[in-house]
């Protein structure tokens, strides 16, 4: 399922070359995220006046800014270095603290599966306000810069929280609420640098625009770099966050306190951005009504009403950490292997597509890999019933199993549904369009788990339940959600096949009004579902 696609398509061709741009890829993304080419030209109320020299003004570019004969790119110099280091700080925080989080949560909070999914959705939540981080920043520059300003902010803001929880988690002085509410500070600071580092490595693809490979590199160490922290960040949660079993390591608060100075010391790296100060920008009224016109674009509105739905039916087990907690009695580096062996299987995933997929339709893809999560998730149930015992197979190793193939299946449709959200992005606001687009899939994923919530209130699946080895309402809830995923396969034929389709579409610019509205209201109702529910959890 693709839930939280916190950036911007990131995953490429392979590097095998030494010269970027020597092999074509005909499943290439275009050059740059939303950079008009003679395949896709703008719908006529997009169209900027002045073309290419107006465009590179607003962006903060010198008029006619590209690549210079004879220059060659390198992600790795000194005025590109910050960006790697803003993707490594937000894929090493977001992934150090996941499994700790949850065994402090059910351990020292003794916080309900329905808390626990609250905590959850409340950490997500600012993912889904994450296309107002890309319409400030195209309205309005801070300290001068339209990007690097507000990483800094957001940098600042995620380590204040994160030293401020350490410290109160340290003098017991923190509930459910407390720690919801902070680690909301924590993930909006984070979602407002992976805005900007997004919109960095856009204008970054831009100048390069006469080499269609740059855009697609740029996207590759980006996104390698985070996928390199995310791993080494479950490595570190699930190693030193194992006191009470291995006798050594840190409390949560003290975990805490290490993620923030982590945060701290990526900083300075962030002064180090060579970003153009801005010349211009639109005016954030002719920003929404341009968006708009976008969305009233078939080839927008259907893949994201596709993909939203798709991911509402594909729901969540609520009670599942604490099944694996309580009930079957898993310790924090269990937990953490399986967060662990995710993360790697998602970019192995990532690199099947890529190496051995790129030609395969993408509904048939989609269409299988549904079925894989469908069989896995069915597979679940013997886990539950404890039939794996009967089978010669430990606990862990069958959760681990489970855990890898549905990571696998997430990695392997990361890069198509990426694929589709470029070809969506209209020229000049591509931050903001991107960021829209993505916020909407993101909102997806607290919906399916405020379902899932529901789903998992009809019957018994308390603590206490899984303490006294009553997994009767589990199994049931397994099996709702196993049927569901199955459902939501029937709306893969609604996508389209590959980014060729795709930007077919996006050429022709058949319209309806009426979907753009549904869009809309969809888009409304959900945040306020999300987070009215949220707050009643919580409370």
């Amino acid at each position: 399922m693709l839930r939280s696609l916190v950036g911007s398509e990131m995953c490429i061709r392979d590097s095998i070359n030494a010269e970027y741009g020597e092999l074509p890829n005909p499943m290439a993304p275009k050059p740059s995220y939303g950079a008009v080419t003679a395949l896709e030209a703008p719908h006529p109320a997009l169209a900027i006046p002045g073309g290419d020299v107006e465009h590179d003004q607003l962006l903060g570019a010198p008029s006619g800014m590209g690549q210079q004969p004879g220059e060659r790119f390198d992600m790795l110099s000194m005025g590109r270095i910050g960006i790697l280091a803003c993707y490594f700080g937000l894929g090493f925080a977001t992934h150090c603290l996941k499994t700790p989080t949850t065994m402090y949560m059910v351990h020292v909070l003794n916080a309900s599966p329905a808390q626990q999914t609250a905590v959850g959705i409340v950490n997500g939540l600012p993912w889904c306000f994450k296309v107002f981080f890309g319409f400030l920043s195209d309205w309005r520059p801070f300290l001068g810069y339209r990007c690097k300003g507000y990483m800094l902010a957001g940098g600042s803001l995620q380590c204040l929280s994160l030293l401020l929880l350490g410290l109160f988690v340290s003098q017991d002085a923190v509930s459910v609420f407390g720690l919801g509410l902070l680690l909301f500070i924590c993930t909006a600071g984070r979602i407002q640098m992976d805005v900007m580092a997004d919109s960095l490595c856009v204008q970054l693809s831009h100048r390069y625009e006469s080499n269609s490979e740059i855009g697609t590199k740029v996207a590759a160490v980006a996104w390698s770099t985070r996928f390199g922290a995310n791993v080494l960040g479950a490595l570190t949660g699930m190693s030193v966050c194992n006191r009470e079993a291995w006798g050594w390591g840190l409390s949560y608060g003290e975990l805490c306190l290490f993620v923030g100075t982590i945060q701290f010391c990526i900083m300075p790296a962030l002064f180090t951005i060579d970003e153009p100060a801005p010349t211009g920008s639109l005016p954030f009224r002719q920003q929404l009504e341009q968006m708009y016109l976008v969305v009233q674009k078939q080839s927008v509105w259907q893949p994201l009403l596709t993909i939203f739905f798709f991911n509402i039916l594909n729901l969540p087990v609520p009670p599942w950490n604490s099944f694996l907690i309580k009930g079957l009695g898993f310790h924090g580096w269990e937990l953490g292997s399986l967060v662990l062996v995710g993360n790697m299987m998602g970019l192995c995933g990532c690199l099947i597509y890529r190496t051995h997929l790129t030609r395969t339709s993408w509904r048939v893809l989609f269409a299988v890999c549904g079925l894989i999560q469908c069989g896995f998730s069915s597979m679940q149930l013997m886990l539950v019933s404890r039939d794996n015992e009967r089978v010669g197979l430990s606990d862990f190793w069958f959760a681990l199993g489970d855990d890898a193939a549905t990571a696998l299946v997430e990695g392997l449709q990361t890069l198509p549904f990426a694929a589709m959200l470029i070809t969506m992005c209209p020229r000049l606001q591509e931050g903001s369009s991107f960021a829209l687009f993505t916020t909407f899939i993101n909102l997806s994923g607290p919906m399916s788990r405020v379902c899932g919530v529901m789903v998992s209130n009809i019957w018994d699946c308390s603590n206490r339940a899984m303490e006294m080895q009553d997994f009767t309402g589990l199994w049931n809830v397994v099996a709702v959600t196993t049927v569901l995923s199955l459902l939501s396969l029937s709306l893969v034929q609604y996508l389209p096949k590959s980014s060729e389709e795709s930007m077919i579409m996006h050429t022709m610019g058949q319209q309806s009004e009426f979907h753009a509205q549904l869009f809309i209201a969809v888009f409304g109702a959900s945040m306020l579902v999300v987070v009215l529910d949220t707050l009643y959890e919580l409370g």
